[in-house]
């Protein structure tokens, strides 16, 4: 249920499955989207982002986006009936609020950019008022923009986070390289921070659709993230072919 951060009792009942509707709009430097998902019988999210760049002409081009995460069930819901444990913590229901921002500015062939994301947390709730997320938990492939490779605040419970990133491409955008560093300071797992960096090459002529790639995070910090609470590095070799 939870990519290995928690699990519910053999007494609870099955999922039923999730849907989810969702719309996205763009125009001039806007782009927005809103999803809204009900993980049936467990919880239900609302989400919804958008960014505006502002377009100066002059190959600097600033942008800002911001993020709003709603999640909520009652004591009917599977988690709160079972006592199903989140970060350790039980709940008599399911309430989550998070929040992000984003600020940096486009340049040629790249960009940089400072983000900041908070889950608040609330007594009572399961984990805190920790997000459930049963398709991203432990895969870290969440939107939430200061998620890193390995983890981000969905992995971490409540809290706030920082990152850093800059990307940049070279041989025709061919190459395209990137770091990062992100902070989290956590209720439940406490501060740690990560470094990132990232290399990717695409083929050309023959080999056309190739990519070679290879994704490299430091983490350090954190109660319980690391085996032994020390630095844990993860190195992710990636070869993908676009047919």
């Amino acid at each position: 249920m939870y990519g290995g951060l928690g699990g519910l009792p053999a007494t609870a009942r099955a999922m039923s499955g999730t849907w989810a509707l969702g719309t996205a709009y763009a125009e001039g430097g806007f782009k927005g989207r809103a999803w809204y998902y009900d993980f049936i019988g467990f919880a239900r999210m609302a989400y919804a982002d958008g960014s505006y760049t502002f377009r100066t002409g002059s190959g600097l081009d600033p942008f800002v986006a911001a993020q709003y995460v709603r999640e909520r069930a009652g004591a009917g819901s599977t988690l709160a009936q079972s006592q199903a444990k989140l970060f350790g913590v039980a709940g008599s229901k399911v309430g989550s609020r998070a929040w992000g921002a984003d600020v940096g500015v486009h340049i040629p062939h790249g960009g940089f950019d400072l983000s900041w994301n908070r889950i608040a947390r609330r007594d009572g709730a399961v984990g805190d008022g920790g997000l459930v997320s049963p398709y991203t938990a432990g895969w870290a492939s969440d939107p939430l923009y200061t998620t890193s490779m390995i983890r981000g605040l969905v992995e971490q419970g409540p809290g706030r986070a920082w990152k850093a990133r800059f990307v940049y491409g070279l041989l025709d955008e061919r190459l395209q390289l990137a770091a990062a560093y992100a902070k989290y300071d956590t209720a439940r797992s406490g501060r740690s921070h990560d470094v990132y960096f990232d290399t990717a090459y695409n083929f050309d002529g023959r080999l056309q659709g190739l990519s070679l790639r290879n994704r490299w995070e430091r983490s350090i910090g954190g109660i319980g993230l690391n085996p032994g609470n020390r630095p844990f590095v993860y190195d992710r070799v990636m070869i993908a072919y676009r047919f």
